[in-house]
């Protein structure tokens, strides 16, 4: 999952530099920092992500998306392969996010997802209504 996470920014030793060996200490920080971020911070940083749920595996792209000064998160279809715990779950992220300041467009098809939380983002159906949901505060 560590590696998943920072790819692109994989932390190295110090004395060798960027050509040098990774640092696996530092790396597994990170990781459960970012992790923490969207309530898995209980995830062994090396467990692999295809051994993860489907919920689990979004949180971890979502966490990925967050590392740094993410603004705007694109969330599309989040709900779709998600058991109703899940679901729940992801809610409760979309809360951490919203504390966070982290605007979000939420794109589904299953308009229940939509309203079902009193955290959903204000929905609109392809129509362009949108529903009396909003954000609270």
């Amino acid at each position: 999952m560590a590696e998943n996470l920072f790819l692109n920014r994989l932390p190295r030793k110090a004395a060798l530099g960027q050509l040098g060996w990774i640092d696996r200490r530092r790396l597994a920080e990170d990781t459960r920092h970012a992790m923490a971020q969207v309530g898995l911070d209980a995830i062994d940083p090396d467990t692999l992500v295809g051994s993860l749920g489907i919920g689990h595996q979004q949180m971890v792209e979502i966490a990925r998306n967050l590392i740094g000064d993410c603004r705007v998160l694109i969330l599309d279809e989040p709900t779709a392969m998600l058991t109703a715990r899940e679901v729940d779950l992801l809610f409760e992220q979309v809360e951490r996010l919203k504390a966070r300041g982290v605007a979000l467009v939420y794109i589904s098809t299953g308009w229940r997802n939509c309203a079902a939380s009193p955290s959903a983002p204000p929905c609109c159906a392809m129509g362009g209504s949108c529903t009396s949901v909003r954000w609270t505060s």
